[in-house]
């Protein structure tokens, strides 16, 4: 499964920016009334969360000339797992199960990954 490959399978660290960040690729996929909560990035890389889904964005290429985005609706996903930063870790995590396939997250230690487990029931459930 190819679903946020680049990302889940990195060791990047994903850091909250700002939701304009990836507007240029992300402005026509979204729907009416979808709207951009939040966003973090790992180099050119990203996960946007919208309050319909959630959108992966892949940036490659030596100037950043190909994009790839790969979307996961709220609906389809069966789970999830969050593991907050311990004493010494670095990082925060998430773990989502789509189809029995698992995605996994790594966030910097600076990401409030209770606001992500938050934003993720309340669109799951």
């Amino acid at each position: 499964m190819a679903t946020l490959d680049i990302i889940s399978k990195g060791l990047k660290k994903l850091e909250q920016t700002d939701n304009n960040k990836f507007w240029g690729l992300l402005q026509p996929l979204l729907i009416a009334n979808e709207e951009i909560l939040a966003s973090f990035k790992a180099v050119n890389d990203g996960i946007i969360f919208t309050n319909k889904r959630i959108i992966g964005v892949d940036v490659s290429g030596i100037a950043g000339q190909k994009e790839k985005a790969t979307t996961i609706p709220y609906k389809k996903i069966d789970m999830f797992f969050i593991e907050t930063a311990g004493m010494g870790d670095l990082d925060t995590e998430l773990e989502i199960w789509v189809a029995g396939e698992l995605i996994h997250l790594n966030f910097s230690k600076k990401v409030d990954i209770h606001q992500i487990g938050q934003l993720l029931s309340t669109y799951i459930l």
